[in-house]
């Protein structure tokens, strides 16, 4: 399933036994997902998910704005 605006895209990957449901957002060729969401993806937790990109952020790998 797409949804389409002018400037991003909402895609919704889906197993074919429909356990496991990823939706992401592309927007000017990035990849954006929720804090919970990328926990569910690496199957870790929100806090470890926050914790590395608070580090992200810290070191300027990227820019918060």
């Amino acid at each position: 399933m797409v949804k389409n605006s002018e400037k991003s895209q909402i895609i919704i990957y889906q197993t074919e036994d429909g356990k496991t449901r990823v939706e992401v957002r592309f927007e000017y060729e990035n990849v954006w997902l929720a804090q919970k969401l990328m926990a569910e993806l690496f199957q870790t937790t929100v806090a470890n998910i926050n914790t590395h990109l608070k580090n992200i952020f810290q070191s300027r790998e990227l820019d918060s704005s």
